[in-house]
């Protein structure tokens, strides 16, 4: 799911500032979609021109090794790559 959001541009492919490590207030994790239980820990990384994101600890890791991994597909405004160059 998390490398399937990275490819679509759902989540992103560079990293962002870590801006808060707390417990969970029960909101979603944007890798995994489930809610970040207060006895859990929650990563929020910020990114100053688009927003943040919130994560479990354990999707951030997933997230940190898909991102660097993983190719995002060109989004419909981007000029596909150039096979030759």
């Amino acid at each position: 799911m998390i490398r399937a959001k990275v490819m679509t541009g759902a989540l992103p492919s560079r990293t962002g500032a870590l801006h808060a490590s707390r417990f969970g207030q029960e909101d979603p994790c944007d890798g995994c979609e489930r809610p970040i239980d207060p006895g859990q820990v929650e990563y929020r990384f910020e990114w100053p021109e688009s927003g943040s994101i919130q994560l479990h600890v354990g999707c951030a890791a997933i997230w940190q090794v898909e991102r660097l991994h993983v190719r995002p597909l060109p989004s419909r405004d981007e000029e596909p790559p150039d096979p030759a160059a």
